[in-house]
């Protein structure tokens, strides 16, 4: 089984799906990158989205907000959370 057989395996699963979904922290790290280099107003492409963590942290200060995930299921739940 390659990488990305377990990567579909893993990020699809439920159990997985809903953990993610209960995360809604920004890291330090996500914290100071997203306060010095995000504007207001900025277009933003969030790839790797997943369950939407770091969605309403983004949104709130983009002009234009889009967030790709390779799992459809966390795409799902991000919907479902901020859509």
């Amino acid at each position: 089984m390659d990488s990305h057989e377990i990567n579909d395996l893993v990020y699809k699963s439920q159990g997985v799906v809903r953990h993610y979904a209960t995360m809604s922290e920004l890291h330090p790290c996500e914290k100071y990158a997203f306060a010095k280099f995000i504007r207001e107003g900025d277009s933003i492409l969030d790839m790797g989205v997943g369950a939407g963590r770091t969605t309403p942290h983004l949104a709130r200060k983009a002009g234009r907000y889009l967030g790709v995930d390779f799992s459809p299921e966390m795409v799902r739940e991000a919907k479902q959370r901020y859509g």
